[in-house]
């Protein structure tokens, strides 16, 4: 082989080499930036709870191997009830729910026999139907049942004309929950009522309370509203 063949087979060996060489130096390039820049996206999540919405708010880090890291913080966002209320005694220890929209009303104290003395907690009426919700507080000399401040309120109840009867009764320790319902002149009226005793002390204590309608109305609205009010009813 002469000379100038050599010559021109090592040109060209040398500029294969150096074709490859800068082909794979543009693919590493590519393959860096790619890693710095596709950076995949992370949507906040956004979950509701009760009684406020938990806000969980992701950020990223990148690190310089191009890897995502989650930072999570928890943001608890606290909600109005747009229903119900909390109505607390002047002790502080008698609570519960009652209507936000209702408006304030005369309670009827049920003037029971003279084992009781009473007082006045809450009565609120629903400004568009015919609901009624009353809450009184009621002590004794000696222990206190249940079946005996509703055969009171029951007694004064037959004097003002209306005739009852027990529907359903469920008793669980010292609280007790009954439903009645009364006719008078062809007027029938449906009534939640609860009782929760407190027998510890000198004084004994019972808290009485009412939530009362139309049959029609309670039974087309009212039915799940009384069970949730006479439900939250609670001493401290």
């Amino acid at each position: 082989m002469n000379k100038n063949s050599k010559w021109v087979r090592g040109v060209m060996i040398v500029l294969l080499v150096a074709g490859v060489i800068s082909l794979l130096g543009g693919s590493y390039l590519t393959l860096m930036f790619t890693n710095q820049t596709n950076v995949p996206a992370v949507t906040p999540v956004v979950t509701s709870t009760d009684p406020g919405i938990t806000v969980d708010v992701v950020s990223t880090t990148v690190s310089t191997t191009g890897t995502t890291t989650p930072n999570v913080t928890v943001e608890t966002v606290p909600l109005e009830d747009p229903i119900y209320k909390i109505f607390t005694s002047a002790d502080s220890k008698f609570s519960m729910d009652q209507p936000k929209n209702w408006s304030n009303t005369d309670v009827a104290l049920f003037s029971l026999s003279s084992n009781f003395s009473g007082q006045k907690l809450l009565g609120v009426k629903d400004i568009e139907k015919s609901g009624s919700l009353f809450a009184s507080k009621y002590m004794a000399d000696k222990a206190i049942k249940a079946a005996d401040i509703w055969l009171d309120m029951d007694t004064e109840m037959t004097k003002a004309g209306w005739q009852g009867q027990l529907l359903g009764k469920y008793a669980d320790g010292y609280t007790e929950t009954a439903e009645f319902s009364y006719v008078k002149n062809k007027e029938t009226i449906r009534l939640q009522s609860k009782v929760i005793v407190n027998n510890t002390g000198d004084k004994k204590i019972a808290y009485l309370i009412n939530f009362s309608a139309n049959e029609r109305d309670y039974q087309n609205g009212y039915l799940g509203l009384a069970t949730h009010i006479i439900g939250s009813a609670k001493t401290q």
